[in-house]
């Protein structure tokens, strides 16, 4: 099955983000009317939504959705019926192919230093600090 170049974009703008650490909502929309989000926190995917499904369910719909167009707004986070958890979120940028990306937009290995992450709580759309 091949992705729709629009979806390849989207994947490839949420991996850029994630490596920022960036914070907010990625918004969705496409051709015959479906809308989702994808919301990040610290560059940690917390949810992800599409047309109805969650996680696997939305990024396989989202895989093969027609006229996508999607917008980024830093700082918000969108209320979610389901969020991931780290794990999950992390294989699911495995399954979308983040390792692929990566290796592809930066041929030279530069070393890493582990971070430690902190857990995220949201209420109402908002990081709670715990």
């Amino acid at each position: 099955m091949s992705i729709p170049n629009e979806t390849e974009a989207l994947w490839h703008a949420l991996f850029d983000h994630c490596e920022a650490e960036r914070t907010g909502t990625f918004f969705l929309a496409c051709a015959d009317n479906k809308s989702g989000q994808i919301v990040l926190h610290n560059g940690q995917i917390l949810g992800l939504t599409y047309a109805g499904a969650n996680g696997d369910g939305a990024a396989e719909a989202l895989n093969r959705a027609q006229g996508l167009r999607f917008s980024f707004t830093a700082e918000l986070i969108f209320p979610l019926q389901e969020t991931l958890l780290p794990e999950q979120a992390q294989a699911l940028l495995s399954q979308l192919g983040i390792a692929e990306y990566q290796r592809a937009e930066s041929p030279a290995s530069k070393p890493q230093t582990e971070v430690p992450r902190r857990s995220v709580r949201i209420y109402r759309g908002r990081v709670v600090q715990g």
